[in-house]
């Protein structure tokens, strides 16, 4: 087995291969399906980073042999999260946005690469933005609020029955023939993620994601609107030359930035914090079974 430093290293040569192969793909390679290559580098770059500021990062946990299998733990997860909401609801069913010219081969590929490479690569990102701003924004609550023990387990038993809902909500535009309204549903589902992985992180025992963000942990908050921020305009930005995805059913669809619905940077928001949730719940789950 490599040494954690080498190991790292070998991972941010390929990371930057793959970064740049993404960017000569979007910028010079018409209907070249570049994004693979772009999360797969971006999160092999940002893990290299995350090791050298903060000596882990979350390659080196999947590294140790102790924690391998909660890889496969976040994959099962992230695959049918990202295959339900994205695939089913997104594309099928409510045909808010398009994956331009993919077949069946780019299909595989996206949901056994990118995606689980776009989730860990949010994660990563967030948590190198989270380590740069600790010397500037205090780690504290804006707000101090308390729920006694059996109200608070009744709040999330409430939170996780409407995650579920929120899940399953593009069925209802089908149900009732309500297609004028699939661009403003499609968000449900994003926050559905968060509410479910977030009670199921509470049921354990764990820390939800959520109630640093009711509190308006001022640190963490910044740290994911800047993560959203900086996620969007670079992943967005490569897609006007890539070419990769199309939306099409957007509220307020003809608000735009260079031809990308200013709706879109709403969505990033329950998106990228649906991703942090379910990384902290696998984080958990794993420390759950280790130590008992």
């Amino acid at each position: 087995m490599l040494a954690p430093k080498s190991f790292h290293i070998i991972s941010f040569v390929f990371g930057i291969f793959f970064l740049l192969l993404s960017f000569y793909l979007a910028f010079f390679v018409k209907g070249s399906y570049f994004y693979t290559s772009f999360a797969l580098g971006s999160w092999l770059v940002f893990d290299f980073i995350d090791y050298k500021l903060n000596n882990t990062s979350i390659l080196s946990y999947f590294y140790s042999h102790k924690h391998r299998y909660a890889f496969f733990i976040l994959f099962l997860v992230s695959f049918f999260a990202c295959f339900t909401v994205d695939f089913v609801w997104g594309v099928q069913i409510l045909k808010a946005w398009i994956w331009v010219n993919y077949t069946v081969i780019q299909y595989i590929r996206m949901y056994l690469i990118m995606n689980i490479s776009f989730v860990l690569s949010m994660y990563e990102l967030y948590r190198i933005i989270l380590t740069l701003l600790k010397s500037y924004i205090p780690d504290i609550n804006l707000f101090n609020l308390r729920f006694p023990y059996n109200k608070k387990r009744l709040l999330y038993v409430g939170i996780l029955f409407l995650g579920i809902l929120f899940f399953i909500s593009p069925i209802f535009v089908v149900a009732f023939n309500a297609y004028d309204l699939a661009g403003y549903i499609m968000v449900f589902p994003f926050i559905a993620i968060t509410l479910i992985s977030d009670s199921i992180t509470y049921f354990t025992g764990g820390e939800p994601i959520l109630e640093e963000l009711i509190r308006f942990n001022r640190l963490k908050v910044t740290s994911i609107a800047l993560t959203v921020l900086s996620a969007f305009i670079v992943t967005e930005g490569l897609n006007l030359f890539g070419r990769e995805w199309k939306y099409l059913r957007m509220p307020f669809y003809n608000v735009q930035v260079l031809t990308v619905p200013l709706s879109v940077l709403v969505g990033w928001i329950p998106l990228i914090i649906g991703l942090l949730s379910m990384v902290n719940m696998t984080k958990h789950l794993t420390y759950i079974s280790e130590n008992h």
